[in-house]
């Protein structure tokens, strides 16, 4: 899918300059700091982003089922809660830490993982803290291939790199000419970790059409595909921020058992639904965490 056909635009706002500039000044200030940027900026995207706006409203409104008023305070609570996420991601690159206490849901099953032969997926979402997770989940048994959008700022992409050599990882851009596919199989070949988001579309237009929040949606089935043509262990994983200082990472397996006569499209497909039953559940916990500024469940 094309960049002028993407709903989304899949680059940090700012600038390089920018960017620059708030990396440097969040190396140095308190943390609360950023957070009251964050704040004073809220009235700018309310009123001149108005279709990302109008999307999130819509989906506190009709899939969350809120009420018109709650809904309204939901959405500026939203934009709040992604700024305070960003503010964290550019904080852990500028200071190469993440001092944050986390929690993990799941965690008996992600050592299980981490201490078998075998390779698996990680699959994760725009939900929370995603990017987190390659800074939080610091093991040294298995090397983590994060597969990334290659069309980033090149200053965060430096500064991810860096970030991500301390954390056993190593970042697999998505290239036009789908030369990542090597490196992603023979990662897994040797044992290794494959992570991605599943719920947008980057090399790819090929989906699964899935349930999610009472209507159908789209998932780029990629990762599916590829845990079903491996025949490895798939698991979600989300970092969700629960206070200014912490973090939650839940884990779930998303076990689908083949069944007679099934191909490994038809494999996929069931592991994309499922993925997609586990995502919504975590996002009704955590609604205001949901970080899909477009009309998600478009299916043209």
């Amino acid at each position: 899918m094309s960049k002028a056909n993407r709903p989304w635009q899949g680059r940090t706002e700012g600038g390089d300059f920018g960017l620059r500039f708030l990396l440097w000044f969040l190396k140095y200030v308190n943390l609360h700091v950023g957070y009251c940027f964050v704040a004073t900026s809220i009235p700018f995207y309310l009123i001149f982003r108005r279709k990302a706006r109008n999307e999130i409203y819509n989906f506190f409104r009709y899939k969350m089922g809120f009420s018109p008023w709650t809904a309204a305070k939901s959405t500026i609570k939203q934009h709040y809660r992604f700024g305070q996420v960003l503010m964290d991601k550019l904080t852990v690159l500028a200071r190469g830490k993440a001092d944050f206490k986390v929690f993990i849901d799941g965690e008996e099953l992600f050592n299980q993982l981490i201490d078998s032969d075998e390779g698996f997926v990680i699959t994760g979402a725009h939900v929370g803290n995603f990017e987190l997770a390659g800074y939080l989940l610091k093991q040294d048994k298995k090397k983590i291939y994060s597969v990334i959008f290659g069309g980033e700022e090149p200053v965060l992409q430096q500064y991810r790199f860096k970030q991500f050599e301390h954390s056993n990882g190593i970042m697999i851009p998505i290239r036009e000419d789908m030369s990542h596919l090597f490196q992603i199989n023979a990662a897994l070949d040797r044992g290794d970790i494959v992570s991605m988001p599943a719920d947008r579309h980057f090399g790819s237009d090929k989906s699964a059409v899935c349930p999610f929040f009472g209507a159908n949606a789209k998932f780029p089935i990629g990762a599916f595909q590829l845990a079903a043509a491996k025949n490895v262990p798939t698991i979600l994983l989300l970092v969700i921020k629960e206070s200014t200082k912490q973090y939650r990472i839940f884990v779930r397996r998303l076990d689908v058992q083949p069944c007679a006569g099934e191909n490994k499209k038809q494999l996929a497909q069931r592991i994309a639904c499922r993925y997609a039953q586990e995502l919504e559940h975590i996002v009704r916990q955590y609604p205001e965490q949901w970080f899909n500024f477009y009309d998600f469940w478009n299916l043209s």
